[in-house]
């Protein structure tokens, strides 16, 4: 806590706001969706210049992390072949124990909002006892500006009471998983604490997977894209070729 530096909330982005993440520029998108029973406003970004041609994505490959990858087990579920690769990282697969979801109480209780309100303590905490190296203060300075948004410590809950951990693996196991087409390569944390590698390198659960999947154990904790960027780029590059 002491080494973070003062990270006031971003100013809140604009669809067309260029940013520049590293050496790339993004263009930040929003878009209205309907959600089950109200509009969604969905936050994403684009790479390269903002006054680019529109081009139409017939196919293409996913990469997904953490809490990003159950709406990615729906999509590639739902898209079939037009998805071409899907490297599925760091969440529950085949496998599941409630001893290893902890956050599904701790999110869902009503100490969540006040205990989500300190971004700064909260996420600290997170990488201090996921991570096995340690991350740079600018990513977690801006992990923290990410979580400081106004409404992120009742949407969390909110999020975390509209679905569970056991409906999501019950979903992958009977209807997502047979769905999917194409080779997925699970990508996860060698050493997280919550996600044993054995669960994901037991032969049983990755015969369930499509022809031509496997699993790649970074060396690292949970944060694999923050901890080891470069394994991670190599790994990426390898796959999506």
């Amino acid at each position: 806590m002491d080494e973070l530096p003062q990270t006031p909330p971003r100013p809140l982005d604009n669809d067309g706001d260029e940013e520049r993440l590293g050496d790339v520029t993004v263009t930040h998108r929003f878009a209205d969706a309907p959600g089950d029973g109200e509009t969604v406003r969905r936050h994403y970004v684009e790479a390269g210049p903002s006054d680019g041609p529109v081009v139409e994505i017939e196919r293409f490959s996913l990469i997904t992390h953490d809490r990003g990858t159950p709406v990615g087990d729906h999509l590639v579920a739902l898209m079939g072949d037009r998805v071409l690769r899907y490297g599925r990282g760091q969440q529950h697969l085949w496998h599941l124990s409630p001893d290893l979801h902890p956050q599904q109480a701790m999110f869902t209780s009503p100490d969540a909002p006040s205990m989500l309100a300190d971004a700064g303590r909260f996420v600290a905490t997170a990488y201090l006892l996921l991570t096995e190296h340690r991350v740079k203060v600018s990513d977690v300075a801006r992990t923290v500006q990410e979580f400081s948004y106004e409404g992120i410590s009742t949407a969390v809950p909110r999020y975390f009471n509209s679905s569970s951990f056991r409906q999501e693996w019950i979903e992958r196991r009977t209807r997502l998983i047979p769905r999917w087409k194409c080779p997925v390569l699970l990508l996860q944390g060698a050493d997280d604490p919550l996600q044993p590698r054995e669960f994901y390198t037991d032969p049983d659960a990755l015969a369930e997977l499509p022809q031509g999947s496997g699993v790649h154990l970074f060396d690292s904790g949970h944060f694999w894209p923050f901890e080891v960027p470069e394994e991670m780029i190599t790994v990426l590059r390898d796959f999506l070729k």
